[in-house]
């Protein structure tokens, strides 16, 4: 999964006001800044909760305050800083060279686009930019949100020929959101494909327009809050099924998500959408699994959980989903373990399966022709491992007919002739080091 996803929503509250409110307090502040209509739905559950259970004053927060201009000014600072570090790792993975990458980010005409940037985000709310967007293109009305979006916009489809976006009548605003990241996404595969195979005719101007995608994906209106919200929704889904359902002689099928709700990229997994998926892959399995949801913190600690639960639970493990961001040479745990070392071969059965919804992890590149997928497989021999040679936006899975073998697909997103095709692609298969037919 490609989508890097900023929390541009949670706002440093005074801890004078902190100290005045509990916990459901601040975080129905923070959710009264998200505008959409599934973050509206999270807002009344905390509020019910409030109400529930204690009686606290919520926090309001003074956007017109310079206090609070200063902090949106920084956190859009640190959204570009990200996107820079995140545009440079991007590329490196499809072997485009770090220096080359940093000399684009050093050069003149980059260093006038930062400062074209800072000088339109200048007191606006972070968070908002993919929310402008949406309107101006549901409306195509030419009074939008003034001549600091007017520039943006002009900066967007001078740089990006292929930025446009049009919608449907009657699409919610989810949908319309979930439209335009997995446009920008689709825009990303285009112009990183471009420089990895050597295609693209100005290498700087595909390099600009990924890192504007980078950065407007950085600046969702999905935080912090939501995320722990449909992991949550995730876990107590399972151990609810688990409750009615278990039983020790069923094999246990595992979902490990990432880590990375404390500093964003939040949308892969964790998204309305994705969480839905998921949803149905553990009522589905439930039927002939245990299934059990864990947000794994590093390679090591995941398998100690793995560990637990087949020594001391004493439960057979068969599957194991890792849902994590990915790239040709490997997957991202969390923060602190960008690059994870996965060894779990002691844990899970001869014969078992592993997924990985992560993009891209099955990609041969000019630098990668073994894929991460196909280095796992050798560390688990006795593994199936299953995995997507380009970006994911859903994973399959289907036990046809009672069948040992899974019938294993993922949905990705193409864009061709400028417009986006989503496609049903079978998984690539690896076991013992060498890729095997699915």
């Amino acid at each position: 999964m490609t989508t890097n996803i900023q929390d541009a929503t949670n706002m440093e509250i005074p801890s004078s006001a902190l100290q005045e409110a509990d916990f459901f307090s601040s975080v129905a502040a923070d959710l009264a800044e998200i505008t959409d209509s599934v973050a509206d739905v999270f807002e009344g559950a905390f509020s019910a909760f409030e109400g529930l259970f204690c009686s606290a004053r919520r926090v309001e927060i003074d956007t017109s305050s310079y206090a609070y201009q200063q902090n949106a000014y920084m956190r859009l600072h640190q959204t570009m800083e990200h996107a820079k570090l995140d545009l440079v790792d991007h590329l490196q993975g499809f072997g485009v060279p770090a220096e080359e990458a940093m000399n684009h980010l050093s050069s003149e005409s980059f260093s006038t686009l930062i400062s074209e940037l800072k000088e339109i985000g200048k007191g606006q709310t972070p968070g908002k930019l993919l929310k402008k967007f949406i309107s101006y293109y549901t409306s195509k009305s030419e009074s939008h949100d003034g001549a600091q979006f007017e520039r943006l916009l002009e900066l967007y489809e001078n740089l990006i020929p292929d930025f446009h976006i049009e919608f449907e009548d009657g699409e919610t605003h989810t949908e319309r959101r979930k439209k335009v990241i997995l446009h920008a996404e689709s825009l990303i595969t285009f112009y990183t494909n471009s420089l990895s195979e050597g295609l693209a005719e100005d290498r700087a101007q595909a390099m600009t327009a990924i890192f504007l995608l980078i950065f407007l994906l950085s600046n969702t209106n999905f935080n912090q809050q939501e995320g722990i919200f449909n992991y949550y929704s995730l876990k107590e889904l399972a151990e609810d099924c688990r409750k009615h359902t278990f039983d020790p002689d069923k094999p246990s099928f595992v979902i490990f998500t990432h880590d990375y709700l404390k500093k964003g990229n939040n949308y892969a997994v964790y998204g309305p959408s994705a969480t839905e998926e998921y949803k149905k892959m553990i009522k589905e399995f439930s039927k002939t699994h245990n299934v059990v949801v864990h947000q794994m913190k590093s390679a090591a600690e995941g398998k100690r959980f793995l560990q637990s639960l087949k020594e001391e639970h004493g439960q057979r493990i068969t599957d194991v989903v890792i849902a994590a961001h990915g790239s040709p040479t490997g997957i991202s745990i969390s923060d602190s373990e960008p690059s994870a070392n996965i060894d779990f071969s002691d844990e899970i059965e001869d014969g078992g399966h592993i997924y990985l919804d992560s993009c891209n992890t099955a990609k041969r590149t000019p630098l990668s022709n073994r894929p991460y997928a196909e280095l796992l497989s050798e560390a688990h021999p006795h593994v199936s491992i299953y995995a997507s040679p380009e970006t994911v936006d859903e994973l399959t899975i289907q036990f046809p007919h009672e069948d040992d073998r899974p019938f294993v697909r993922f949905t990705t997103v193409r864009v061709e002739d400028g417009f986006e095709k989503t496609e049903r692609i079978f998984a690539k298969v690896f076991r013992a080091g060498q890729e095997v037919p699915s």
